[in-house]
């Protein structure tokens, strides 16, 4: 007697690689996948690896969806500009009127700053320095040191532990 296979029968089926590939193309995530496929996502990862054709396809799909991304950031940083028509309709004419002309977008600074700190990290890093000004007291850990703290430079006064008044 043959070794019977166990487990569930895939779900995985042939047109799988060009529904992954047009679904990527649109910019859905590996999570969107795996709930138009209705699996879970480490499913979409199994078959990857036992299916290439399909992993294949979704690598072609998301660098395809990139490269668009990539281009109109690229356009958006330096600013550009496209044909366009207004159309009219004057007040007592029979037919409208077309107007060509171009539209003009200025470049975009932050999508300017975004393509390079991806593009050339060491020169265009986007940092954040943060410089600590006050010094703590020397570590305690008892509740009137605490509130010293947090009344430090406010004016109030710490309460005493035997002020137990309620303020006006």
């Amino acid at each position: 007697m043959g070794a019977m296979a166990t487990g569930r029968p895939t779900l995985y089926r042939d047109t799988y690689p060009e529904q992954a590939r047009r679904l990527c193309l649109l910019g859905l995530t590996d999570e969107e996948l795996a709930e138009f496929f209705e699996v879970d996502v480490r499913t979409i990862y199994r078959w990857d690896g036992d299916h290439p054709e399909f992993c294949q396809a979704r690598a072609r799909g998301k660098l395809h969806a990139d490269a668009k991304v990539a281009e109109k950031m690229y356009h958006r940083a330096l600013g550009y500009r496209h044909s366009a028509v207004k159309i009219f309709m004057p007040a007592g004419a029979k037919e409208p009127v077309y107007a060509d002309y171009t539209e003009h977008y200025p470049p975009d600074t932050a999508a300017g700053t975004l393509w390079l700190s991806n593009r050339q990290g060491g020169k265009w890093k986007v940092k954040s320095d943060v410089k600590h000004t006050h010094n703590l007291p020397a570590a305690r850990s008892d509740d009137a040191a605490l509130l010293a703290i947090a009344t430090a430079g406010s004016g109030d006064a710490a309460p005493t532990q035997g002020d137990q008044s309620e303020p006006e």
